[in-house]
């Protein structure tokens, strides 16, 4: 596994080269956030000693320490109900064991320790009343956005992209054959120039993850966040391990050429997750989207199918005004007319339109909701073969997420439309509410 320039974090980090580093020391691969002495806490009983905090990757991000101990015992360690680790003055998180061993021939009964530390992680933050002026964070393996030195705007946030070298160096479809490789950091300020609070900064992280994940089709890290004030003195650091998922080349509406298209969609998202009404339903369906893209193309296509028609409904419901209970199918099919978005079968999902023509259903909404209805309950049997349809309704019902979020963030540039038969890189197209003629040449495959 390789992280890419992970030793070269940052033009603006230039005070963080011993905090990110790539080490393979302990025979791990990952990012070293820390290395000295340290203390665990089981119940009671405190050991210290030192140790080294690792991020690493393999299916997702995990904070690991690996630890050791003075006078400790492994048998107290193994069969504790509460461990802590504490670093120095910096923080303390609840960890959980994995691997202990004791030497019992030393005369300081030495263990070495390895924890698995909650996804939460450690904050070191010297004074948490003194607020930000920026936040920088690292994104990996947002292969779908190709632009150097971009700035995004929201009502609220100013944002720069910096696109890291070795972006530039190798080719998108080297780059996704890593399993993590770094892409972007993103320095973030208040527009106003106002400093803000570790509240704001958690609030900012929250949507800002779920817009690049949206965007990339997967669960994608963004952490390792280093706040500043305004003379560029570190007021936070931040060790956690967001979820997150190795390179796939994951299918979603951002098109790997539309850079500009998602610093425009940038305001939008934040827009709509903000909102009272529209703000939860978005972020879940979202997470369900995303569960429902990652079990897609494997053995999980039926499960997915269901994941994604509770993320529509989810919206549906929220968007329309209330009223007396109805199908899922009425629900999706009046949120897709209002928002202009078309209910009629793609051409593309020949299987799906065979079974339409024989009136087991008779558009995309029905489709949708009719062939989640015969998966999970026992008498709605459609009586059809289900090998082909239900990878074309999954993919519908996953396009019918992103028009929906599309359409309810006010987004009207282009995008790349995942109901087509073959998909090319460059094949992008003007979202359905907004009537403009097919942009873009095909290229090369992507898919």
């Amino acid at each position: 596994m390789t992280i890419k320039n992970g030793a070269q974090h940052s033009s603006s980090l230039e005070d963080s080269n011993q905090y990110i580093r790539l080490t393979s020391d302990l025979g791990h691969q990952g990012l070293e956030l820390y290395s000295g002495g340290l203390s665990l806490l089981c119940d009671e009983t405190e050991y210290t000693g030192t140790g080294t905090i690792l991020l690493e990757f393999k299916r997702s991000a995990s904070l690991i320490a690996y630890c050791n101990l003075s006078y400790a015992s492994s048998a107290h360690i193994i069969n504790s109900s509460n461990l802590r680790l504490c670093v120095k003055e910096q923080g303390q998180v609840s960890a959980t064991h994995i691997h202990s061993s004791e030497d019992f021939n030393s005369a300081s009964h030495n263990v070495k320790a390895v924890l698995r530390l909650n996804s939460r992680g450690i904050r070191v933050c010297p004074n948490k009343r003194k607020k930000l002026f920026s936040l920088t964070m690292s994104i990996l393996n947002f292969h779908k956005f190709w632009h150097t030195e971009l700035c995004a705007e929201t009502d609220k946030w100013k944002m720069i992209f910096d696109q890291k070298d070795n972006h530039t160096q190798d080719s998108p479809r080297a780059l996704q054959r890593e399993e993590y490789s770094h892409t972007h950091d993103v320095t973030v300020w208040r527009r106003d120039g106002k400093l803000f609070s570790l509240a704001e900064a958690e609030e900012f992280l929250v949507t800002f993850r779920s817009l690049v994940s949206f965007a990339n089709g997967m669960p994608t890290f963004v952490g390792l966040c280093i706040g500043h004030n305004k003379h560029g003195e570190v007021l936070l650091r931040e060790w956690s391990s967001p979820a997150s998922m190795p390179s796939q080349g994951r299918c979603s509406w951002l098109d790997e050429t539309l850079g500009r298209s998602f610093i425009e969609f940038i305001p939008c998202y934040f827009r709509l997750a903000e909102s009272e009404t529209l703000g939860k339903a978005c972020m879940e369906a979202v997470y369900w989207y995303l569960q429902s893209n990652a079990g897609g193309p494997s053995h999980g296509i039926d499960g997915a199918l269901i994941l994604s028609h509770a993320a529509l409904h989810r919206l549906a419901l929220c968007y329309l005004p209330k009223h007396d209970k109805q199908s899922a199918a009425v629900d999706i099919r009046q949120t897709a007319k209002k928002l202009k978005i078309p209910i009629f079968i793609p051409k593309d999902l020949r299987s799906c339109r065979t079974t339409m023509r024989n009136k087991k259903w008779k558009d995309a909404p029905d489709a949708i909701n009719r062939l989640r209805n015969d998966l999970i309950h026992p008498k709605a049997s459609l009586a059809i073969s289900r090998r082909k349809v239900v990878p074309e309704i999954w993919r519908l019902a996953q396009w019918y997420i992103e028009l929906f979020i599309l359409a309810l963030s006010g987004y009207r540039g282009r995008y790349s439309r995942r109901t087509r038969r073959e998909m090319w890189i460059g094949d992008v197209e003007s979202v359905p509410w907004v009537r403009r003629k097919t942009i873009g040449q095909a290229g090369k495959p992507s898919k």
